[in-house]
């Protein structure tokens, strides 16, 4: 089961190539991912005359990767080499391929310099509905400190999703952080409003954070090391803070639609966060990152019913679902499935789901036995032309 199959890496041959590389490698030998390299020569970048023989010097060093990445025990299937706008080239590659995450190169904040806003890396984050893993220049990536910002948004739900996903892939601490915005600077200016703003902050506070719990209830945490978390203040330097203060690995933000930078709050959140990004940063439209995908019929049910445990192990509960289904459809008297989907929907809260899976599953063995004791007694009665010997 391969829950990341294809990630396109897009390289630049800067300060950003190896970390991209590295990043590469450790997501595709996780998840036994097929990677493909990538590099778009910008138009104007080099004289026209000269562009097949650019593009052939590029592939080689294309390939060279490709050996580096193959050497490491990763997949490396092929190299792409486009003349074109680099982010079209690149949004367009993935959808061809169907590539499950774009890898790329970021900046950061060190050596004086912030978020590269305007170049490729950020107008692919913004035109490609596929998730976006930019990788820090100065940081290997890794996996240990995820920091998922959320605001209880549908788009916020989304990169949780993925978060809890990649700490349990990689066992690690996933940090969970909500900004409650600021109160009224307004408020407390009359003293005839100020008992009044203290008793509506302190409710406020009361029901977001109920908010909180109910929006975190939504969503299955087992088997994953997690923690959340209640700032209060502006969001984009809360995030940016959480970020520095637990030297946090990645960021992992939902997003919203085909276009615009991602953002977890309203208005300009995410902008501000990737001004300043301290580390590599995911976001996410509406394709996940790490999907369970039923690509063929898999007669044996045995295996079936493995792919089906193997993902519940992982979480993947909705996804267990379906080769549970899949075991069912090969033998509709599969009692183990049937206990299977019944623990998966327990576990999801859907509790009238359950006890009906788990008594069909008890009304199938009743059954079996039954069929069983009749052949017994068939074999060993007389009246069924089995006599003993005299």
């Amino acid at each position: 089961m391969k829950l990341l199959q294809t990630i396109l890496a897009a390289v630049d041959f800067d300060d950003t190539c190896n970390s991209v590389l590295a990043g590469v490698k450790t997501l595709a030998k996780r998840f036994g991912s097929e990677v493909v390299l990538m590099h778009a020569v910008e138009p104007g970048e080099i004289a026209a005359h000269r562009v097949e023989t650019v593009k052939a010097a590029i592939v080689d060093r294309l390939e060279e990767m490709r050996g580096e990445l193959t050497t490491a025990g990763t997949t490396a299937s092929r190299v792409v080499c486009q003349h074109g706008k680099a982010f079209v080239e690149i949004t367009a590659a993935a959808e061809k391929l169907d590539a499950n995450l774009i890898v790329m190169g970021s900046r950061g904040i060190a050596a004086n310099h912030h978020f590269p806003l305007g170049t490729t890396t950020e107008k692919v984050i913004r035109r490609s509905p596929k998730p976006v893993l930019a990788v820090h220049p100065e940081r290997p990536l890794a996996f240990g400190n995820i920091l998922c910002p959320v605001d209880f948004s549908n788009a916020s739900g989304r990169g949780l999703v993925n978060a809890i996903r990649l700490a349990r892939a990689f066992h690690g601490q996933l940090h969970v952080l909500t900004v409650m915005p600021p109160p009224s600077k307004y408020h407390r200016l009359d003293r005839a409003w100020a008992q009044w703003a203290v008793s509506a902050e302190a409710a406020a506070a009361t029901q977001y954070t109920r908010d909180f719990d109910d929006f975190l209830h939504k969503f299955e945490f087992r088997g994953a090391e997690w923690k959340k978390t209640i700032a209060r203040g502006e969001p984009a330097a809360e995030i940016v803070a959480a970020a520095k203060a637990s030297n946090a690995d990645l960021i992992v933000m939902g997003s919203v639609g085909r276009t615009g930078l991602p953002y977890v709050f309203m208005g300009s959140t995410a902008l501000k966060v990737a001004r300043q990004l301290p580390c590599a940063l995911l976001t996410v439209k509406q394709e996940q990152v790490l999907v369970a995908r039923m690509e063929q019929n898999i007669a044996d049910i045995n295996a079936a019913f493995q792919e089906g445990q193997e993902l519940l192990e992982q979480g993947f509960c909705e996804e267990a679902l379906a080769w549970f289904d899949q075991c069912l459809r090969l033998d509709p008297y599969f009692a183990h499935a049937l206990e299977a989907k019944a623990a998966v929907h327990e576990r999801m809260g859907h509790s009238d789901q359950a006890e009906c899976c788990c008594k069909q599953a008890e009304l199938i063995r009743q059954m079996l036995w039954d069929q069983q004791v009749q052949a017994s007694i068939r074999a060993s009665h007389p009246l069924f032309g089995h006599r003993r010997p005299l």
